[in-house]
């Protein structure tokens, strides 16, 4: 005849027989949870460091946009004038912007083109954001 055994004497048998990690099992499961440690926490410092050189190519981008709608804004020669003069005097931007060949009192004739080129870069390091090539007509 078969033995039955109570509830009480099956949960109590089964207790001890699960007494916790062996020592193969926390060599096998250390070195595992490191190294996913390891790749979850590089993952996160690449994906912070990509962020800040987006934030920072926004910025200047938006900068440059901001300067360029300014100059479109200006209906004549001695408006675009100032609002060149003001930007190429303001020292406390992080960005400078640099425009090549553009003499402010020759250059802007109403009725006739102006181009020249107009780039962004930082202040601290000159590293160059924004190029381009603007052709702008005061009226």
């Amino acid at each position: 005849m078969k033995h039955f055994r109570s509830m009480r004497d099956r949960l109590r048998a089964s207790r001890s027989e699960e007494g916790g990690f062996t020592m193969v099992e926390l060599i096998v499961a250390i070195p595992l949870t490191i190294l996913l440690l390891g790749t979850v926490m590089s993952t996160i410092g690449v994906a912070v460091g990509l962020q800040s050189q987006v934030t920072t190519k926004v910025t200047a981008s938006r900068e440059a946009n901001s300067f360029i709608d300014q100059m479109n804004t200006a209906r004549n020669c001695p408006e675009l004038n100032s609002i060149i003069k003001a930007r190429l005097a303001d020292t406390t931007n992080k960005y400078t912007v640099t425009l090549g060949g553009y003499n402010t009192v020759s250059s802007c004739v109403n009725g006739k083109p102006v181009t020249f080129p107009f780039v962004l870069k930082t202040a601290s390091d000159n590293h160059i954001y924004y190029s381009r090539t603007i052709t702008l007509v005061a009226m």
